[in-house]
């Protein structure tokens, strides 16, 4: 019983690192900081653009 729990514990935290890879492995990189100095600065047409870009460069 004891081997078929530690198999099972095994499988398990096997998916979870695998769905948390995948997960980590599509996270947008984006400096927030850098934004939020610049959104006073920004209009709402320039900031879209901004992002745009942002996330085009991932």
């Amino acid at each position: 019983m004891l081997t078929w729990l530690e198999t099972c514990r095994r499988v398990y935290n096997y998916a979870v690192r695998e769905r948390k890879d995948w997960h980590n492995s599509r996270k947008c990189r984006v400096n927030t900081c850098s934004l939020q100095q610049r959104v006073h600065h920004l209009s709402r047409h320039s900031l879209s653009q901004l992002l745009r870009q942002k996330k085009g460069a991932h």
